[in-house]
């Protein structure tokens, strides 16, 4: 999921000789409309990209104490870009740390999401980052 295309093998897809598709080899990573990626950051499990336009992209998951976790409800891992929602804010910039991303917006906030333990993403009040508590987790973006 984090590599955010097709993906196979690594070191044993190599030793076999095959190399077409293979986590191990470059490859280039496709956006929904071919945008052009001003920056970009990973961390443990997830990518993320930001365009020309200030739009933020994703890809990837989470882990926490009870495991991983997507960026959605509905999706555990997300195999290529997404558009995250951003509340109609554009972004400058983008920075990960191992399970949680920081984004930087063109009108200077910071916005956070990711895996709220240890109060990582700056905006939850203790009880929510416990890690006995997965409400801080599956919140999207605040100020």
């Amino acid at each position: 999921g984090g590599l955010g295309r097709d993906a196979r093998g690594g070191h044993l897809a190599l030793q076999q000789g095959e190399t077409t598709g293979s986590e191990s080899v470059p490859d280039r990573v496709r956006f929904p409309n071919n945008e052009t990626i001003v920056a970009i950051s990973a961390g443990d499990s997830h990518s993320c990209a930001v365009d020309s336009k200030g739009l933020l992209f994703a890809w990837g998951c989470f882990r926490d104490s009870g495991g991983k976790f997507g960026f959605s409800g509905k999706v555990d891992i997300q195999y290529s870009p997404a558009l995250m929602a951003t509340k109609g804010e554009q972004m400058k910039d983008v920075m990960s740390g191992v399970d949680h991303v920081l984004a930087l917006t063109k009108s200077g906030h910071v916005m956070t999401f990711g895996c709220a333990e240890q109060g990582r993403l700056g905006r939850m009040i203790k009880s929510e980052c416990d890690a006995k508590t997965k409400a801080g987790d599956k919140v999207m973006w605040k100020e």
